[in-house]
C-alpha cells in the first residue's frame, strides 16, 4: 500500500487473505497508516481452532510444515489472527467468531476443513 498516502481512506476491508500475510502487525502496522483517524478496518478471515481437535492438530501440522503454503496459495491455518489483531495496535477490535458450512462444497475441495473457525469484525484506529 506504499501508493496509498497516509490517513487517506476511511476503511480497509479484508476477506481471506491475513493467513498468507507475512508479519501481521508489519500488515496491520501499514493499514493503520492509511486510514483517518478514527477509520475501521474490516475484516473477515479463518483462524486456527481454539478447542484441542483433529481440526487445530491438522492446522498446526499443515502449517509448521509448509505443506498448506504449498498447496493453498501460501495460507498458515495455523496462524491466531484474531490474537494478532488483539494485539495489533487498534484503538478497538470487535471480534466474532462463527463456522461456515462447508458442506456444499465439492470435494475437489476437502481440505477447506483446514480452514475453520471463521472470525469477522472490525478494528478502529486512534482518533
Amino acid at each position: 500500500m506504499k501508493e496509498i498516502p497516509s490517513q487517506s481512506v476511511d476503511a480497509v476491508v479484508s476477506t481471506l487473505v491475513l493467513c498468507s500475510a507475512d508479519g501481521l502487525q508489519k500488515t496491520f502496522k501499514e493499514i493503520q497508516r492509511v486510514l483517518v483517524p478514527g477509520g475501521k478496518f474490516f475484516f473477515m478471515e479463518h483462524v486456527i481452532d481454539t478447542s484441542l481437535s483433529a481440526i487445530k492438530i491438522a492446522q498446526i501440522i499443515f502449517g509448521s510444515l509448509g505443506i498448506a503454503q504449498f498447496l493453498l496459495d501460501g495460507c498458515r491455518p495455523d496462524k491466531d489472527i484474531k490474537k494478532e489483531l488483539e494485539i495489533g495496535g487498534f484503538a478497538s477490535v470487535d471480534v466474532r467468531r462463527f463456522r461456515l458450512d462447508l458442506k456444499e462444497l465439492p470435494l475437489a475441495h476437502s481440505g477447506t476443513y483446514l480452514i475453520q473457525p471463521h472470525i469477522y469484525g472490525t478494528a478502529t484506529t486512534f482518533k
